[in-house]
């Protein structure tokens, strides 16, 4: 009977070990995606901010990777959190970053406020080809996405009417 009792015990904290090994993963792998979504929504933002809200300027920098719209950037990355360049026929992308710019309000005679919005999100399905596929990518991050992070931006320009 002893034997039966102690068999019990054990067996129920290895299930309770278990279990929290499985939590801790969880929350593991949870935080790692919000500190990767928390950088790229920042050195996005800081590259906004660098290049004064001008958008061709910003997909200059990121050439390589940039797809989507007439007001949106869209960065893809794969799995690991790196990026896939536009080209990239054999990598799925996993997670994008993207940049929205809204409609610029006027503040004074002379001045407007330029307002983007920065948005990390894990696609619904990763997309293959992204050359051929970034209509696929921009209507995933509408509909089957997941929002991990999201910044909005303001930039104060004194120069343009």
């Amino acid at each position: 009977m002893e034997i039966l009792l102690t068999i019990l015990f054990f067996s129920i904290a290895g299930a309770v070990c278990l279990q929290l090994y499985v939590k801790a993963h969880l929350v593991d792998e949870n935080t790692t995606e919000i500190n990767h979504a928390d950088e790229w929504a920042q050195n996005l933002a800081e590259t906004y901010y660098g290049c004064r809200a001008d958008t061709e300027n910003i997909e200059a920098v990121y050439h390589d990777s940039c797809i989507g719209g007439s007001n949106d950037i869209v960065i893809a990355f794969d799995a690991d959190w790196k990026q896939i360049p536009a080209s990239d026929t054999s990598s799925s992308a996993v997670y994008a970053v993207c940049l929205d710019t809204l409609e610029p309000t006027a503040c004074s005679f002379s001045a407007q406020m330029d307002n983007a919005e920065v948005r990390v999100c894990k696609l619904g399905t990763p997309v293959k080809n992204l050359s051929a596929n970034s209509p696929q990518v921009l209507s995933q991050l509408d509909k089957n996405s997941r929002d991990i992070y999201s910044l909005s931006l303001k930039y104060y320009d004194n120069t343009r009417k």
